[in-house]
């Protein structure tokens, strides 16, 4: 009975709360557009990250229509936004305990709440006026036990509670400026003699008079107080209307009056500023604008942006309790009704400064108010009257039609369900089609939809079921719904319904969502997920697009239910499907893999085999075939085995494994493998064997051809002369040749190809490294580049030593050219050819000495002629010394003059013996960075005597700014001395002077010499031949001059050749590489 005395209980306060919703709807509807507006504003900002896991309740202790209420959420809520608090951890409800007060509806609340947020837990619980904190800390004390608490509107008076020692619970008191308020009163009407005190019966009304009583208090002695908060409401304005005009009116806090009826503050200054004979003076911001004059305003949304600020330091670990003001500071403003002062005839010059004052215009409603107002309230009331009657008769034919509709649904229904139980895969896609569109006609739906996540692609949904009666948009057939509607997605994935009735009350984050929807002209929206085996595999969704519609809880239940009916048989037609696709590929299978599938018997020992194998041993399909009988098939050496293992694996259980012969009827053999397991019965032994036999003849013989070519592989690599290692992309070895192991233990040990490739272990060369130098490192980045295909091949020569002397090697790295890529790394000992290269070297050396002294030979009489001149002038200056040393005073001008002289030609003749001492001495090359230009100018001081003594002149055409580069300073004038001396000597004898010239230019990255002369050029046949070693076209030649030039200028890396000139002579020219560019300096 208790039961049913709370059930109805509910029912009726559920009632209640349903009509009370209608009467406050449109102020509640403002109130939710205006928070989104803030929200969605607030949403801008980014919060900061810590706060943005705190979650935040907010209890209101009445309806949450009263403007305390909304005015104090909207403040906190933009505070606590912007201090890093998102929306969705901000949750607001109210308790309606003062239009509730049975106890009953306290427990039934309190069963809510915990149905509600059991699974959270909150970081703050707000409550507004005691009676939230009363419920808090009582009833449901267990479901907040560990939230510190921040009761706003609390009485000044009240002590805090001690119920919960351990709980932190922050107390603050608003408090009215009565004081103030009359003040200004008094300012703009000073000849006020009355005040009456309009007050409300609730306990907290009752708070706040007798405050105002002890606040008032000094001007009773001036003035004479009124209070009519004794009387009912309507009393109240009577006494109002009768109000001497020496009066004014104090209007504070009105909840409810004597009777019991409830009532907002503004109703109640809007109807107070019309019945009061006086002026109407207030302390609520809420009631400016509805009938009272002004006075000194609490401002509810200010004391909510207060309330957040602290809420944030809470939030933060922050400040204790005792260090909390006892009183919320909040800035009161004085604020005036332009209308209401001009209406009572009071002077605006009264005012305080900085006042508000609000709807300060001329405007008809200032010059018509009587008759507006009367007008307004005439048509007020019909539109009321007709909304009423129309309200009325629209919900008596909606219930009318939504009883017909759940009629007919629940019939829909119960036909769905006994259909599809026992529906064929075949018949499942028309009669869903069906469903949905009957489903659209009962209950005047525009759009039905059913859409399964495809296998492929697990982020899409396939379209496979759509019904649209209306013209809507298409939808695609396909779409990633991540991408369109990815809040939706996320709830669906979670098994979640979707219900929609107006696209604006979607959050924030459903903004994407919210694009498509209006897209394709949905307004209203159910979508019930599909489950298989516990998973969401599907939607089916029910939209309007003419018009929103709410979706009542029998609607979506009905939803649910065909969800449920649709989902099964979806299911069991995939099952279906599976399983088809399974045999089909299981038959796929053992046909492409030549397979053949049998059965043995373990008490009868009988055989059951696929028609395929049947007919490879020509059995027909109705012959017994036993395991005796298969036996005369296998091959006599494999007969025993096979039929021990069958039986071996019939007996334990065990599954089994063997290859053997067969011989078929026609004589040939084929090489079989058999795998098996073995089936038990309900006692646990072996009843049968199932196994699978296929043909492995051919991987038989390839592993044949596998191993003869691995034998192949083998003697190639035995009979290299080298060592050679193949490695895998990671550096490891995968194989060697068999020289290398022994190779690397012993003489090789030191080897810096054995060092780099070490172990096969990568991470081991670079301490390889550290013990064996450049070459070691060199040879692993070469590796490394070959394995990572940045380099083509690698190549490098070096010296190493050994336990007796030093060796040569060269180490060469190939790609590996195989899809998982790797290297072939083949070392040889070039020490043979080494030592063979260095002995041609010192012969080269040898041979290039030679020749520069046959050239000094050539050049004896110029170069005497070159000593003879200073030393003759040495010989002419000692002899006028001495000659003037005989004098009885000699000139010691003259003498310091003949031995200043004697000097500079022992200079003289100093260079010239240092020239040719350098051309002659046997030195090993030297190459360092020359100016080519400098050693051309020192050649020609050499065979400028020569020159003059065959009547050829020498010109220099030398470019300036010539870049360096490196060789050795005697080999390069060696090679211009025999170019320049071949010229001279091709002129020939003659009377007219002749010329040689020497040109230098810079061409790309080489210096280019020339030599040039006027004698008779080379024969056309015989160009290519002028280098070549023994070769020449003088009588008394030996032709090694060209052919050592060629040798140096090719051993600094250049080139040398000859050609004709167009009118006469020849020109000999080589290039020599310039040094690289020098790297800036640090």
């Amino acid at each position: 009975m208790a039961g049913v005395a709370v059930g109805e209980t509910v029912s009726l306060i559920m009632r209640a709360c349903r009509i009370e919703y209608l009467r406050f709807f449109p102020p509640l509807l403002f109130f939710v557009l205006f928070s989104c507006g803030t929200c969605a504003a607030g949403a801008q900002t980014q919060p900061p990250a810590a706060l943005g896991a705190k979650q935040v309740l907010v209890l209101h202790a009445f309806e949450s229509q009263a403007p305390v209420f909304a005015q104090t959420d909207s403040g906190l809520a933009k505070v606590l936004l912007a201090g890093g608090v998102p929306l969705q951890n901000q949750f607001f409800d109210s308790l309606d305990l003062r239009r509730n007060p049975d106890p009953a509806y306290r427990r039934v609340l309190l069963e809510q709440l915990q149905l509600k947020y059991r699974q959270r837990r909150f970081d703050l619980i707000v409550t507004i006026y005691p009676e939230a904190l009363d419920f808090v800390l009582n009833e449901a004390q267990s479901l907040f036990a560990d939230a510190p608490v921040l009761a706003l509107y609390m009485p000044a008076d009240t002590e805090r509670p001690t119920t919960d020692a351990s709980r932190r619970i922050f107390w603050h008191a608003a408090r009215l400026d009565f004081q103030g308020t009359l003040e200004i009163a008094l300012k703009l009407v000073p000849a006020a003699k009355r005040v009456f005190v309009v007050s409300g019966a609730h306990e907290v009304d009752r708070r706040q008079e007798e405050r105002a009583r002890v606040e008032l208090k000094p001007w009773e002695n001036r003035l004479e107080f009124h209070y009519v908060s004794g009387q009912p409401f309507e009393a109240m304005l009577t006494t109002l209307a009768g109000a001497p005009p020496d009066s004014i009116v104090l209007l504070l806090p009105v909840s409810s009056d004597v009777t019991g009826k409830l009532f907002f503050s503004p109703d109640v200054a809007q109807r107070v500023g019309q019945a009061s004979a006086a002026p109407v003076f207030g302390v609520l911001e809420t009631s400016l604008g509805r009938g009272i004059v002004g006075g000194v305003l609490y401002s509810f949304e200010h004391v909510g942006a207060s309330a957040g600020r602290l809420a944030l330091e809470i939030l933060r670990g922050g400040p204790p309790s005792g260090a909390v003001p006892s009183v919320l500071e909040v800035s009161p403003a004085p604020r005036f009704d332009w209308r209401e002062l001009k209406r009572w005839n009071l002077s605006v010059e009264a005012v305080p400064p900085r006042s508000v004052i609000i709807n300060r215009e001329y405007s008809l409603w200032e010059r018509y108010r009587t008759e507006v107002i009367v007008a307004f309230f005439v048509l007020a009331l019909q539109a009321l009257l007709i909304v009423s009657l129309a309200v009325s008769r629209a919900q008596r034919q909606r219930a009318e039609r939504q009883l017909a509709d759940q009629l007919r649904t629940e019939t829909l229904l119960a036909e769905l369900s006994a259909r599809f139980i026992h529906l064929p895969a075949n018949r499942i896609e028309r009669e869903i089609q069906d469903a949905q569109r009957r489903i659209c006609e009962i209950l005047d739906l525009d759009r039905s939809t059913l859409l399964q996540i495809s296998e492929d692609e697990p982020d899409a949904m396939r379209m496979t079921h759509v019904h649209t009666p209306s013209e809507t948009p298409p939808f695609p057939a396909r779409m990633n719904m991540r991408d369109v509607i990815p809040w939706s997605v996320e709830k669906i994935r979670r098994g979640e319904p979707l219900i929609i009735t107006r696209l604006a009350n979607l959050p924030p984050e459903a903004a994407r969502d919210r694009e498509t929807y209006q897209q394709y002209g949905t307004k209203s929206l159910v979508a019930i997920p599909l489950f298989s085996e516990g998973a969401v595999f599907g939607v089916l969704s029910f939209a309007a697009t003419r018009a929103e519609r709410a979706w009542p809880d029998e609607v979506v239940k009905s939803f649910r239910m065909v969800a449920e009916v649709i989902g099964n048989a979806l299911a069991r037609r995939r099952a279906d499907q599976a399983l088809r696709e399974s045999q089909a590929r299981l038959t796929l299978a053992v046909a492409s893999a030549d397979a053949r599938l049998w059965e043995v018997e373990a008490e009868t020992e009988r055989v059951w085999m696929m028609e395929q194998g049947r007919v490879f041993f020509g059995l027909t399909l109705n012959e017994t075939l036993t395991l005796d009988g298969m036996t005369n098939f296998i091959h006599p050496d494999d007969r025993e085995s096979w039929r021990q293992c069958i039986r071996q694996a019939l007996k334990t259980g065990q599954p089994m494994h063997t290859e053997f012969r067969i011989i078929r009827p026609d004589g040939t053999v084929r090489w079989f493998v058999a795998q098996g397991r073995s089936h038990v019965d309900v006692a646990g032994k072996p009843s049968r064997l199932l196994g699978v036999t296929i043909d492995i003849t051919d991987r038989r013989h390839v592993e044949e051809r596998l191993r003869t070519s691995e034998a192949l592989s083998s003697g190639v690599l035995a009979s290299l002369p080298g060592h050679m290692v193949i490695v895998d992309r990671a550096g490891r070895i995968l194989r060697t040749s068999d020289t290398w192991q022994a190779f690397a233990a012993g003489e090789g040990a030191l080897d810096p190809t054995v060092l780099a490739v070490g172990a096969g272990q990568p991470q081991a060369r670079p301490r390889a490294a550290e013990h064996a130098g450049p070459v070691v490192e060199e040879i692993q980045g070469g590796i490394e580049a070959v394995l990572a295909g940045t380099q083509a091949e690698f190549r490098v020569d070096y010296a190493y030593p050994t336990r007796t002397d030093e060796r040569w090697a060269s180490v060469s790295v190939l790609p590996l050219r195989r899809p998982e890529g790797g290297a072939v790394i083949y070392r040889q000992d070039i020490t043979l050819q080494q030592r063979s290269r260095l002995e041609a070297e010192r012969l080269r050396r040898d041979l290039t000495h030679v020749g520069r002294v046959t050239t000094m030979g050539e050049m004896a009489a110029a170069l005497a002629h070159e000593l003879n001149q200073p030393l003759t002038a040495i010989l002419s200056n000692a002899h006028a010394g001495e000659r003037y040393l005989a004098q009885g005073a000699p000139p010691l001008g003259e003498i310091r003059e003949i031995l200043q002289d004697v000097v500079g030609d022992a200079r003289r003749a100093g260079e010239v013996i240092q020239r040719l001492r350098g051309l002659l001495r046997k030195d090993e090359a030297r190459f360092l960075p020359l100016d080519v230009n400098q050693v051309i100018r020192e050649m020609a001081a050499l065979v400028r005597t020569d020159g003059i003594l065959r009547n050829v002149g020498i010109d220099l055409d030398l470019a300036t700014a010539l870049p360096r580069v490196r060789g050795d300073r005697v080999q390069l004038q060696q090679v211009l001395l025999n170019l320049v001396l071949n010229g001279m000597e091709a002129m020939g004898p003659s009377g007219e002077a002749r010329r040689v010239v020497v040109r230098t230019l810079h061409t790309d990255a080489a210096v280019h010499v020339a030599v040039r002369d006027q004698g008779p050029g080379i024969p056309a046949d015989e160009l290519s031949r002028v280098f070549d070693t023994f070769y020449t076209t003088k009588a008394s030649g030996m032709g090694m001059g060209l052919a050592i030039s060629r040798s140096i200028v090719e051993a600094h890396g250049g080139r040398i050749w000859a050609e004709n000139n167009p009118d006469r002579g020849a020109t000999f020219a080589f290039t020599i590489p310039t040094c690289p560019p020098e790297p800036p300096a640090a």
